[in-house]
This record gives C-alpha cells, sequence and structure tokens, in this order.
C-alpha cells in the first residue's frame, strides 16, 4: 500500500505542476529568458497577447467614466466601410469581433493616440473596443466613400492623456547576461536618460545593480538584458497618467543596435509612444539608424511634460 499512496502523490503533485501559470482572464507574455519562466502577474493599465508578445494600453474605468463625461473628448464617425459597417473588435487585430456598427456612428475615443492603425472607442450603448482608423474621420469632415484617414483632432504628436513622471527618475540595472562590461552598460543607460531629459531640465538617479527581474511589479525601474523576439520591450505600470514603474529588457539577439535600442526604450519609460520620425518612429531601419534625438522626438517629450 506504500507504493500505492506514493505514486498518488506523485500523480497529484504532476497534475498540480500543469496547471495554468496564471489567471483565465490575465494574459501573460513570452518567458524573457530560458530556461527562466516568468510572467507578468500585475498589468493594470496593460493587454498582452500571449501568442506574439505583444502588449498594447487601455484605458483604466476612471479614464472611460471621465471620456464619457467630457464634451471635449474627441469624436469620430464611423466612415468608408462600402455600406458593410465596421466591427469593433476587444484587441488591436482583426480577430475577436464584438459587434459591428454602421457609416455615420459616432465613436468617442478612449485612449488616445491610436496603437498600430487601431484605436481605442467607446460606441452607443457603452460598448468598448478598437477600431482601424482608416474607418473613422473627425465629425468636421463630413464622411465619403473616398475620405482620408482619420483626420486628427489636434496636431500634438502626444496625447495629452499620455503618462508621465511627476517624481524624479530613479533606475536600476541587472546586468546579469550582459555581454558587455558593467561600466559601458551603465554610461549608456545615463547618457540615454540625460539625452531625453536635459532637454526639460530634469536628470534620472542611477541607483545601482539589481538582480529584480525587469519585467515584475516591484516598485524598480530596471534595465536588464534577456531574450525577446523584438530588441527591446518596455513594460510600464501607471495609474490615471502617472507613472508608477517601467521596466525594459534588451535582446542580445540584436546586441549590435543596443544603445540606440536604450535611447528608444528609454523613450517609452518616460511616457512616450511610437510617433515622429526619429528615435520614436515604430520601426527603425539598421540603414539609416539615428544617432541621437531628432526634433519630432523633442517635440513627442514637450508634449508630454509641457516643458
Amino acid at each position: 500500500m506504500g507504493w500505492l499512496l506514493a505514486a498518488l502523490v506523485a500523480l497529484v503533485l504532476a497534475v498540480g505542476a500543469m496547471e495554468d501559470p496564471y489567471p483565465d482572464d490575465l494574459l501573460g507574455v513570452p518567458p524573457i529568458a530560458t530556461p527562466d519562466y516568468s510572467y507578468i502577474d500585475d498589468f493594470p493599465n496593460v493587454d498582452c497577447n500571449l501568442g506574439t508578445g505583444e502588449c498594447w494600453e487601455t484605458p483604466s474605468n476612471n479614464m472611460l467614466r471621465a471620456a464619457a463625461a467630457s464634451p471635449s473628448a474627441p469624436s469620430y464617425l464611423v466612415s468608408n466601410t462600402g455600406g458593410d459597417g465596421v466591427y469593433i473588435r476587444r484587441t488591436p487585430n482583426m480577430t475577436d469581433k464584438i459587434t459591428a456598427w454602421p457609416d455615420n456612428t459616432v465613436m468617442l475615443s478612449v485612449a488616445g493616440e491610436p496603437i498600430r492603425g487601431w484605436l481605442h472607442v467607446k460606441a452607443p450603448d457603452n460598448v468598448v473596443g478598437w477600431i482601424p482608423e482608416q474607418y473613422l474621420v473627425s465629425p468636421q469632415a463630413r464622411p465619403t466613400q473616398q475620405a482620408a484617414p482619420v483626420a486628427r483632432p489636434s496636431t500634438s504628436l502626444v496625447s495629452n492623456r499620455s503618462p508621465k513622471w511627476v517624481v524624479p527618475v530613479q533606475y536600476w540595472i541587472n546586468s546579469n547576461g550582459f555581454p558587455y562590461p558593467q561600466a559601458e552598460v551603465e554610461s549608456v543607460a545615463a547618457w540615454a536618460f540625460d539625452s531625453w531629459l536635459s532637454e526639460i531640465g530634469e536628470s534620472a538617479e542611477f541607483m545601482g545593480y539589481t538582480d529584480a527581474r525587469p519585467n515584475s511589479r516591484d516598485s524598480l525601474n530596471v534595465i536588464g538584458w534577456g531574450y525577446d523576439t523584438n530588441p527591446g520591450r518596455t513594460w510600464r505600470w501607471h495609474s490615471e497618467g502617472r507613472l508608477l514603474e517601467a521596466d525594459v529588457i534588451l535582446s542580445p539577439q540584436y546586441s549590435q543596435f543596443w544603445k540606440i535600442t536604450m535611447l528608444h526604450e528609454v523613450g517609452h519609460v518616460l511616457g512616450l509612444p511610437h510617433g515622429g520620425d526619429g528615435v520614436m518612429q515604430e520601426t527603425l531601419s539598421t540603414n539609416r539608424l539615428p544617432k541621437g534625438l531628432t526634433e519630432s522626438d523633442r517635440r513627442m517629450l514637450l508634449d508630454v511634460y509641457g516643458r
């Protein structure tokens, strides 16, 4: 009987180990390094696709309520659908349909700048989701079948809802796995923060080295090194427009571009989205990488911090 009891215990432990490592209503991200499988377990303002590793910011309930109550919130009309209407999606992609809406339906923008050509909107009956911006025009530009892409309500490159730091920025470095000396990593990180913050008369403070992982909610802003499908990735935690924490991972697969990637990701740490034609553009061409900030980068920074 002893061996049977031991076998049953082993079976229970094996089944328990096979359970999903995160709740059904929480999406994780791919592991940052093998075999260290770590998942995001606290992401109040970001959704992530486990299969692709893509993450996108989503508005908080307070933002939704504020947008619904604000007469000045940007609004759009559904257009250019050929009479077929357009589906609202749960995520910024062509899957996860919620419902379709006809031309001339008023949509309220609730999340600022588009994400890869998708805008987060609130439709009638409090339906919230994503719509390709090519099917939205401003109410001032009456819809026609040949209407251009979205007529944006502002010339600003950054939404005034972009999260930002309201306290001095402090950061740590996890140098485990970096193929460069600590002194060089520290120097490049300092250069990246200074490049941005000197534009607004601020500075960041390097707090030292840590073993904390750069994708966990621990109140530390950590820069680290780990395998990823992108040259770099930034995780941000924020609440009601205030940044609380931001972590960066740089990938060794793209180590030849790690310095400009550091500059790009630090821009995200400071609250900047993709945009413009400089360091913060979504796709950087390897044959014409910028050497530093451009005028569009500076404009985005000033749009966020208002200096």
